[in-house]
């Protein structure tokens, strides 16, 4: 796979990968294997009874992120989270790290040093019961 030509096809490529995100992650009472929901209730009995782990999943993006970027989310208890994170894309070398901070109902993600222009940062937010 080659170097995108434009900003459309790096849209278009991005849209591509990224649609569908929602139906892959399914609901929290799913019983269907080919959702995350789906797969982690795999082991609760045919009448529901059981162990539920996964309490609600958020996917987001931050992108032009300059130094801070605030992002309201459904609220969630932040001490029953685990948030994942990727860098998306940057147009340069130049971004030396990010981090982030989680609260009830936002989610803060803070750049530092270089270019952040043009920074995209994904962030999955996994509570749990």
């Amino acid at each position: 796979m080659g170097e995108p030509r434009s900003w459309g096809e790096v849209i278009g490529t991005l849209t591509k990968v990224f649609s569908g995100v929602e139906k892959k992650i399914g609901q929290p009472e799913d019983g269907s294997t080919v959702t995350v929901f789906g797969k982690l209730n795999g082991f609760l009995n045919e009448d529901g009874q059981g162990v539920r782990v996964i309490k609600s999943i958020q996917w987001l993006v931050c992108s032009n992120t300059g130094s801070t970027n605030e992002v309201r989310i459904s609220p969630v208890n932040p001490e029953h989270c685990i948030v994942l994170t990727e860098r998306l894309y940057n147009s340069s070398d130049y971004l030396l790290s990010y981090s982030y901070g989680l609260k009830a109902d936002t989610l803060t993600a803070h750049v530092s040093g270089g270019s952040s222009q043009s920074c995209r940062i994904g962030f999955w937010i996994i509570e749990f019961y």
